[in-house]
């Protein structure tokens, strides 16, 4: 949720081409001709986040910038003059006026603390810094991480990279030793918050709906883990990762193996929103076939039942080389729903309505690969698609009552997009 608004000062984001980020002027530059981030008076982040997407992808379209959009509370501007902004830059654009971006800077090598291209400087430098609580070590290599943990073994140590976890689980530690991960060079291809951190959140806590879990155990993932002792590496089942002990360890990488041509694979989240939103439920399905015919066992993922339940194992066993039939598919579902003991609590939604969710998900998977010619049944295996979204805004004046109700332009305006 973005609702600050950076002290109550005007921040601007700057995106033009040959403007530099001035971090203490009150007007905002033009970018490109489009928009003039016209909607940007002493806003928050909900703008910041949408520019960043034009930093990772300057060919975006109207669906982009609505998917990236969703998840945030603006209390400022409003929504549409910014998704009316946004969309100005897409390659779909049907707005007046829309333009190519074309710009130098828009790239994925601008330095976040900076604004301008990144020079490398502050990579490769390592940290070491005593608190009076804590301390801080940011390593720069697997091995100098290995010696940082080794060394602090017997200590409440916590890795970071995004630290998202702190969100859910708000009485974890204290702890004497922080990690930073940023700069293991070993770890580049994690992101924040990062694959390995949401990991580790459901080796901690069984109970936590891992999509990232669900959805690499459904493909049949493993992961690799560097113990910081031994200084050697093993690989392992994600099923199995879950009750490691991962004390002075580490998670290096996931493998994921090719799947075959027949195999059918479908994940699925259920969640009130598009993005960084707790899951209600969440599915994956590994299904081999092949002309309606289950080629051996089948792959039922589900998180966000219990902490006990990831594979529904009667579902999968019943499923196991069966030609697909709706009388198949009637009693699957029926199996999976006898097989379900959704756990209670305050935090969660009801468990008749998780069971029912994770039911339907299975039923639906399946009549899409039962190819029935009951036309009530087809439509159940279809996806649903939201499209994109447009409003328009009218006012009517009489001008009989001016100056009452006459519309004024806001007097610093003119400033905001100059």
């Amino acid at each position: 949720m973005n609702t600050n608004s950076e002290n109550g000062n005007n921040h601007w984001t700057t995106v033009s081409r040959g403007k530099k980020r001035d971090k203490n002027s009150d007007t905002p530059p033009k970018v490109q001709g489009n928009a003039e981030l016209r909607f940007k008076q002493k806003a928050g982040k909900t703008e910041e986040e949408q520019l960043f997407l034009l930093h990772q992808n300057p060919n975006i379209t109207a669906q982009d910038v609505e998917d990236n959009f969703d998840g945030n509370i603006c209390r400022c501007t409003g929504y549409r003059p910014i998704l009316d902004a946004m969309k100005s830059f897409t390659e779909d654009a049907n707005i007046p006026g829309r333009k190519t971006i074309d710009i130098e800077d828009l790239n994925k090598n601008l330095c976040p603390k900076t604004g301008e291209k990144c020079s490398s400087s502050c990579s490769g430098r390592s940290l070491d810094l005593e608190l009076s609580d804590a301390r801080w070590y940011r390593p720069c290599s697997l091995a100098a991480l290995g010696q940082v943990m080794e060394a602090n073994k017997t200590k409440q140590t916590r890795l970071v990279f995004g630290n998202t976890s702190s969100g859910i689980y708000k009485n974890e530690g204290p702890f004497d030793i922080y990690v930073d991960l940023h700069s293991v060079k070993e770890l580049f291809c994690f992101q924040s918050g990062s694959i390995g951190g949401n990991l580790m959140i459901k080796n901690r806590h069984n109970e936590f709906p891992s999509d990232i879990f669900t959805t690499l155990e459904a493909a049949r993932a493993e992961v690799e883990i560097f113990d910081t002792a031994t200084r050697k590496k093993q690989t392992t089942s994600l099923l199995e990762f879950v009750s490691v002990d991962m004390s002075n360890k580490v998670l290096t990488a996931v493998i994921l193996p090719r799947l075959e041509e027949n195999i059918v694979y479908r994940s699925f989240k259920i969640t009130p929103r598009w993005q960084n939103s707790h899951a209600y439920v969440n599915a994956a399905f590994t299904i081999p076939i092949n002309e309606q015919v289950i080629q051996g066992k089948p792959s039922i993922v589900l998180g966000g039942i219990s902490a006990d339940t990831i594979h529904a194992t009667k579902t999968e066993d019943f499923l196991t080389n069966k030609n697909l039939s709706e009388a198949v598919i009637k009693e699957a579902y029926c199996i999976l729903r006898d097989e379900l003991t959704p756990t209670e609590s305050i935090l969660e939604s009801s468990p008749k309505y998780r069971k029912d969710v994770a039911s339907g998900l299975l039923y639906k998977v399946l009549l899409g690969l039962c190819d029935s010619k009951n036309a009530k049944l087809q439509s159940g295996s279809e996806n649903l698609h939201r499209p994109v979204s447009s409003g328009l805004q009218t006012y009517q004046e009489m001008a009989s009552e001016f100056p009452l109700k006459h519309a004024l332009p806001k007097m610093t305006s003119p400033l905001q997009v100059e």
